[in-house]
């Protein structure tokens, strides 16, 4: 039999998903005899809840069947009991060996990392949504700001030695050209309407053309609980920087678009260009 232990942050929402897929996966293949699949958490935050709304949601919509848990941590014996332990990402990687020790027989691996895309799969619970991540809204529009060639994110830009004050750079990695240049400023072209007569009219700050796209989302299904996000590209006509807001839940003038808007002006303003 072969023993899978899927690992995130607080296993109610990737983890859970990793689990329940490969258990259909199996299942359709007369495998569930050859086979224990469970997840677990690296932190103990989310321990004794069940998954995430999100994460329930998706399994319904792509058929797959799942049932009422509870959130457990993986425990250091769990390196042992396993043959595979499979983290979402690489601060996952990090907190697993922490917990087990040593990965002495090569048991612990990066879920995509068995892809022909290897990257890290970022927690969706952040963002309310699990279609689309921060950094991958970001990703595309740079995009669009870099005349429609997609580039690699960056966490890093440069590392610093601290023994011998080297600085290392993390170049700029080119991917590939999405869309095409004219689509690009066309788009640029509606973002800066939203801002100059649109609904991200509190983004203006003077002497700068500002484009951007408002967004909001109901947190669940009527709780009355919103996210509200405005990504923004500054200066439109020669494109540095791109700055996603997202807000949960906010208050105050303007209802649950209010808050975002006066954020994003003061960022703007305090950038040199």
């Amino acid at each position: 039999m072969i023993k899978v232990m899927f690992v995130c942050l607080g296993n109610i929402c990737r983890s859970p998903m990793a689990e329940f897929v490969l258990k259909d996966m199996v299942k359709k293949q007369g495998l569930e005899k050859e086979f224990y699949i469970k997840s677990s958490a690296t932190s103990s935050e989310e321990i004794g809840n069940d998954i995430h709304y999100g994460t329930r949601d998706k399994l319904i919509q792509k058929g797959i069947s799942f049932e009422k848990r509870k959130a457990t941590r993986l425990r250091p014996e769990d390196y042992k009991k396993y043959d595979y332990i499979i983290g979402m990402e690489k601060s996952n990687i990090i907190n697993i060996q922490r917990i087990v020790g040593k990965d002495t027989d090569n048991k612990i691996y990066r879920l995509l990392d068995f892809s022909n895309n290897p990257r890290d799969i970022a927690d969706p619970w952040y963002t309310g949504n699990f279609e689309i991540t921060p950094i991958q809204l970001v990703t595309a529009v740079s995009s669009i700001a870099n005349g429609g060639m997609s580039i690699k994110p960056r966490v890093v830009k440069q590392v610093v030695v601290s023994t011998t004050k080297e600085i290392l750079d993390v170049p700029v990695q080119k991917d590939e050209q999405v869309i095409s240049k004219e689509t690009s400023e066309k788009v640029l072209s509606m973002m800066e309407s939203v801002v100059s007569e649109g609904t991200g009219k509190n983004a203006k700050v003077a002497g700068y053309r500002i484009g951007g796209k408002t967004g909001t989302s109901e947190d669940g299904v009527n709780t009355n609980k919103y996210v509200t996000s405005f990504c923004g590209v500054a200066p439109i006509d020669n494109p540095q920087v791109v700055l996603l807001i997202t807000l949960y839940n906010p208050t105050g003038e303007g209802g649950h678009q209010g808050g975002a808007w006066f954020i994003l002006s003061l960022q703007f303003k305090q950038h040199q260009f």
